[in-house]
């Protein structure tokens, strides 16, 4: 996986937004994070739901492929979690109680277990990460979290992933 830092994570995600960024990418500037080599081709895409305000949206995905060790990899932005539908902003709220109640007025799609799945994954794996790192939400999460732990903050899945700045 590869994940594009995205500097303004606040902003809704839609295809549009992505593809955006995804059409100023070099794919030959792209470093694989299994053999580190740089080179990719296109090799396919996929669809991945979203929950935002707009309602559950599919982003179609680019996969790509490693010229030197032939491994293919999604291209993420950094506003997505891997493996996971509410993007980064809202599940950042949710950890810190920061109007929820309005979130999921917001947010139709997400619900009460949404909630209570983002903070116990949250309070049994990244609280404790976070710790030991001295990180704070505050700061920027997503570079120090890549720094630290080689994939995004709240990703669940260890798999290897690398944040292109």
């Amino acid at each position: 996986m590869i994940t594009i830092y995205v500097d303004d994570f606040n902003g809704e995600i839609d295809q549009k937004s992505y593809d955006s960024i995804i059409n100023n990418l070099s794919l030959n500037t792209l470093q694989c994070p299994i053999c580190k080599h740089f080179g990719m081709k296109i090799h396919g895409y996929y669809d991945r739901p979203v929950k935002t305000v707009a309602g559950i949206i599919k982003i179609v995905i680019l996969r790509v492929k490693c010229l030197h060790c032939g491994k293919t990899h999604a291209i993420l932005l950094s506003t997505l979690v891997p493996y996971q539908s509410i993007q980064l902003k809202d599940q950042i709220k949710i950890i810190k109680d920061d109007n929820i109640k309005e979130l999921l007025e917001s947010n139709l799609y997400i619900d009460e277990n949404d909630i209570s799945r983002v903070k116990r994954n949250y309070n049994n794996r990244f609280k404790e990460m976070l710790a030991s790192e001295k990180l704070t939400l505050e700061e920027d999460i997503i570079i120090n979290f890549f720094k630290r732990f080689n994939r995004q903050f709240l990703q669940i899945k260890r798999g290897f992933n690398i944040l292109c700045v």
